[in-house]
């Protein structure tokens, strides 16, 4: 299990790189959000943005991140209108 984690560990890492242009250097914010999001296994913008200590937009962005590096699934609460987000390994 634990090489499994070092695995995935790495690949986030290669993807956040080629997110970062190459720079070699991850956005920490980024890897902040995926820790607090695999933390709690699921989260919505004003959870995260408080946990955080941001604003909401900004933690969306974050969020919608992850979904498209693969680290998140979203889901939609029609009565409330809050869109939840959770965490998954990529494939």
């Amino acid at each position: 299990m634990e090489e499994l984690a070092f695995i995935e560990n790495l690949r986030m890492q290669e993807n956040l790189n080629s997110m970062s242009g190459g720079r070699g250097k991850p956005p920490l914010k980024l890897l902040e959000a995926a820790r607090h999001l695999q933390r709690k296994k699921a989260l919505t913008a004003s959870d995260l943005a408080h946990m955080m200590d941001t604003n909401r937009d900004n933690a969306s962005q974050l969020l919608r991140r992850l979904e498209t590096l693969g680290f998140a699934t979203s889901e939609l609460v029609e009565q409330n209108r809050i869109l939840i987000y959770d965490f998954r390994w990529p494939e």
